[in-house]
């Protein structure tokens, strides 16, 4: 059976916000890190992957939940579990426990598996991930992911941004992070302190690279923000829902 895996996490003072809050981006990190820590453990991480079967691991969209946000330095416990996969698609779950002993934070993620070559989607069963394994049915987050706004204008945009260096991840491509850093950017200092994060969603539809000019576009309604990210052709890469109320 493909056990939870977990471990111990305290916050860090690089991974909060102004309010000494855990920022969405790093809760994000965090959990595709976990993630990529427990495909080792599967026989399921990048290099495996890469070696037998030519293919890696994409994720197409996330969804994150805050019951609370965690505050700096606060002891919390991290979990993750994969569902049983599709033919295409897998699923994944995440929560993040509070030094009170209830979920903070609770997400899940879709997956997909990608030929290196083509770039084109591969069926799960083609590669070395163990679908007779026995897998948790558990979910962390029951509600549906959410059909994301992306009929954003020019006066939607905010900034825009070139792709660095420091932007890409081992595959060369803009890692899913760094997107989700830029979305919260479109916002300033002050926004965090005066607002709680209770929903986050991201949809990824395609990559960028270092050198692209990527543009940052926000439209808010309340406690309620469509966000994206466009490339200089003005197609979308990310589009984002994230949901707040007052501090």
């Amino acid at each position: 059976m493909l056990k939870l895996y977990e471990k111990p996490y305290k916050i860090q003072s690089s991974a909060v916000n102004a309010a000494g809050k855990l920022t969405v981006a790093e809760a994000l990190r965090l959990f595709q890190d976990m993630a990529g820590e427990h495909s080792v453990v599967t026989g399921t991480d990048y290099y495996n992957l890469l070696t037998k079967n030519n293919a890696f691991w994409i994720i197409t969209r996330t969804r994150l939940h805050f019951n609370r946000e965690p505050v700096m330095y606060e002891d919390t416990v991290a979990k993750t579990w994969p569902n049983p996969p599709g033919s295409i698609a897998a699923s994944r779950n995440y929560t993040l426990t509070g030094a009170d002993g209830e979920v903070a934070v609770s997400a899940m993620s879709e997956w997909m598996i990608i030929d290196a070559e083509t770039r084109r989607v591969r069926r799960v069963n083609t590669t070395c991930y163990p679908t007779d394994e026995e897998h948790i049915p558990d979910t962390a987050i029951d509600e549906p992911y959410h059909r994301l706004f992306s009929a954003f204008e020019d006066s939607d945009l905010v900034f825009t941004h070139v792709i660095r260096c420091s932007d890409t991840d081992m595959t060369c491509h803009t890692n899913n992070t760094v997107y989700c850093r830029l979305m919260l950017d479109a916002f300033p200092t002050s926004f965090f302190k005066e607002n709680t994060v209770t929903d986050f969603e991201l949809r990824y539809a395609m990559e960028s690279r270092e050198g692209e000019t990527v543009g940052i576009y926000r439209r808010s309604e309340g406690g309620k923000h469509c966000l994206a990210v466009k490339n200089s052709a003005g197609k979308i890469l990310v589009t984002a829902e994230m949901d707040t109320i007052p501090a």
